[in-house]
C-alpha cells in the first residue's frame, strides 16, 4: 500500500525541511508532489505504508490533518482514512488524467517525474 498525505504548515519551507529530516532514515522514500484536497491546492507527500506507519502516523507533522489517502499499488483502488476516528471511505480507483481534467476535480495529485495527474473515480463532493 501507498499513502498520500499532507503535513501541517506545509506552506512553510522550514516545516518541509523538518519533515524530511524526521523521515531521512525511513525504509521507503518520501516523495513531494503538488495536489489539491477539497479544492485547495497543497503540497502533498507520497510514501509506503511502512514508512507512514513508522515515521508519520502519530507525529506532530500530521496532528491537524483530516485524512490520508491509501492506494493499493496493484488495482489502484483508493480509500480515505479519517485520522480523528479511523473511519474509512472508499473513493474509487485512481485514474490518470490530464491537467485540464484534474483541476476540475476537488482532489488530485501530480507526479512531476512522469508528468501525470491522478484523481479518483469519485469526486469528494466538497
Amino acid at each position: 500500500m501507498f499513502v498520500i498525505f499532507s503535513i501541517d504548515s506545509v506552506d512553510r519551507p522550514d516545516s518541509i525541511d523538518a519533515f524530511y529530516l524526521h523521515t531521512k532514515d525511513a525504509p521507503g522514500e518520501v516523495i513531494c508532489r503538488d495536489g489539491s484536497y477539497k479544492g485547495s491546492a497543497e503540497t502533498c507527500f507520497f510514501t509506503t505504508k511502512e514508512t507512514f506507519e513508522e515515521y508519520v502516523r502519530g507525529s506532530t507533522f500530521i496532528a491537524e490533518q483530516e485524512s490520508v489517502l491509501w492506494v493499493d499499488p496493484v488495482n489502484l483502488e483508493a480509500c480515505l482514512e479519517y485520522l480523528a476516528d479511523g473511519r474509512t471511505a472508499p473513493v474509487g480507483r485512481m485514474n490518470k488524467v490530464n491537467k485540464e481534467e484534474a483541476i476540475q476535480y476537488n482532489s488530485w495529485h501530480h507526479d512531476p517525474v512522469t508528468g501525470r495527474y491522478w484523481t479518483t473515480e469519485k469526486s469528494l463532493g466538497f
